[in-house]
């Protein structure tokens, strides 16, 4: 492993004696996923609103929070996921499992429901040596490849190896094989089977292989990445 739980303290670094460490991957995603949450909830800001008994158009600020709670929802519950499953399932010296569910209102027999076996795949990927980034995604729905970026050198590596496949389509190419390109990639990267298409990825892999990024291309490679099949 790139990382592991017992090489993560650092060779010569002395440990206190009975503690625990976090290997640098599983760290980073920590402190990502806490500041992406923190993001979110800073740009709320409801004097933004039109006043009370006042009649208004409310309906941009509707939209506008509801949609931040859901990312916030969404960030927040894959922080949950990370944490439970690691201090579970990876953790030593294992901690007080009755701690850990009070903390968010479970038992401790319920504490697995906390997270799900794609949470524990990931993690395994975030330590590998050659980490499956598709996994990583489909585990934790909040996030985006670049939100990948600098957790580990395994990962930087396999989304520069990810990137050349993008970059290798010729412009030369016909139309129909380089959108098919951006489609396989976008499957194959972004892990789409379940996932949400990030639509700024889209507009920017059509502009790395010479396609307009026009409303129509767009929601091509979006149906295509819904339906979850390569078009040819």
């Amino acid at each position: 492993m790139a990382d592991s739980a017992q090489s993560a303290g650092g060779a010569g670094r002395p440990e206190k004696q009975g503690w625990g460490v976090i290997p640098g991957p599983v760290h980073r995603l920590l402190v990502r996923l806490t500041e992406k949450a923190r993001a979110i909830a800073d740009g709320q800001d409801v004097s933004e609103w039109p006043p009370a008994d006042t009649p208004s158009d409310f309906d941009p600020y509707f939209r506008k929070t509801l949609a931040a709670t859901q990312a916030l929802h969404e960030t927040t519950t894959d922080l949950r996921s990370l944490v439970s499953a690691w201090a579970h399932k990876y953790h030593q010296p294992k901690p007080n499992f009755s701690d850990l569910a009070r903390a968010q209102g479970a038992t401790p027999q319920g504490l697995y429901k906390r997270y799900k076996q794609s949470t524990r795949d990931a993690i395994d990927e975030l330590l590998s040596d050659e980490p499956q980034i598709a996994v990583i995604l489909d585990a934790f729905p909040s996030l985006r490849l670049v939100d990948l970026r600098g957790l580990s050198t395994p990962i930087d590596r396999a989304l520069r190896d990810a990137h050349a496949r993008i970059t290798s389509a010729s412009a030369s190419s016909p139309y129909e094989d380089r959108l098919a390109h951006v489609l396989e990639v976008l499957e194959a990267v972004a892990a789409v089977n379940g996932l949400k298409p990030d639509m700024q990825q889209v507009h920017d892999l059509l502009v790395e292989v010479d396609i307009e990024p026009t409303d129509e291309n767009i929601a091509s490679i979006r149906e295509g990445l819904l339906n979850g099949t390569s078009q040819s």
